[in-house]
C-alpha cells in the first residue's frame, strides 16, 4: 500500500479548509471535534461507517475521495476497472492488449478476483480479434461463469462481468443468465444507466 494512504487526515484537512467547513460540520454527530482533530493530524484512523459518514458531510464520494488521496490519479486495480468499463462492444486490440497489461500488473503484484475475470474477458476479446476462435474465447468466458454461478446474489461488479461475456454463450444460456441479471438489477432501480 503506498505511503500517501497512511494520510487519510491530511487529505481530508485540505479538502474541508478548501470547501470552507468547520471540523465541527465535518464530523456533526460522528465522532467528537477533538478526535476529528486528531484524525486531521493522522494520530486516529476512523472505521469506515465513521469515515463514509465524514465523506457525507464533506458532499464527496469515497471513490472521489481515493482518487484525491492517490495524487489525482488510479490506483491499479482503478485503472483495470476503468479500462474494462470503457471498453467498447468491439474494442480494437490495442486497447484489449493494455487492458491485458494493467491486469496482469496488478495480478503480479497481488491476487484479485476481479481483476483475474477482467483478464479472462480480456483474453477472449484478444481470441475473437486475434485468433477468430470463439471456442477459446467461450473458455475464458467459462471460467468466468464457474465462478459467478455459485453466488446467490450478483452486485455491481458481477453485473459488469456479465454483461462482458454473456455473448459467448448459448441463446439459451444468454438468456437464462440475463433473467438472473435483470432480476437482481430491480434491487439496484435507482441506477438506471446500470440497467442499460
Amino acid at each position: 500500500m503506498s505511503d500517501r494512504y497512511y494520510h487519510l487526515g491530511k487529505v481530508l484537512k485540505a479538502i474541508r479548509e478548501n470547501k470552507g467547513y468547520t471540523q465541527q460540520e465535518v464530523s456533526d454527530s460522528t465522532m467528537s471535534r477533538s478526535n476529528y482533530t486528531k484524525l486531521e493530524k493522522d494520530e486516529i484512523n476512523p472505521n469506515v461507517v465513521k469515515f463514509l459518514a465524514i465523506l457525507d458531510y464533506m458532499d464527496m464520494h469515497h471513490d472521489e475521495y481515493s482518487f484525491i488521496l492517490n495524487d489525482y490519479s488510479l490506483n491499479d486495480k482503478d485503472t483495470v476497472l476503468h479500462l474494462f468499463k470503457e471498453m467498447e462492444q468491439f474494442p480494437d486490440i490495442s486497447y484489449v492488449k493494455d487492458l491485458i497489461n494493467a491486469a496482469n500488473k496488478l495480478l503480479e503484484k497481488r491476487y484479485d478476483h476481479m481483476t483475474e475475470d477482467v483478464l479472462n474477458i480480456a483474453h477472449a476479446y484478444y481470441c475473437l480479434i486475434e485468433k477468430n476462435s470463439l471456442a477459446e474465447a467461450q473458455q475464458y468466458a467459462k471460467n468466468i461463469w464457474d465462478r459467478l454461478k455459485k453466488l446467490d446474489k450478483f452486485y455491481l461488479s458481477e453485473f459488469h462481468l456479465l454483461n462482458g461475456i454473456l455473448y459467448y454463450f448459448e441463446l439459451e444460456t444468454a438468456v437464462s443468465l440475463t433473467d438472473k441479471a435483470l432480476e437482481e438489477l430491480e434491487k439496484y432501480y435507482s441506477l438506471k444507466k446500470l440497467k442499460n
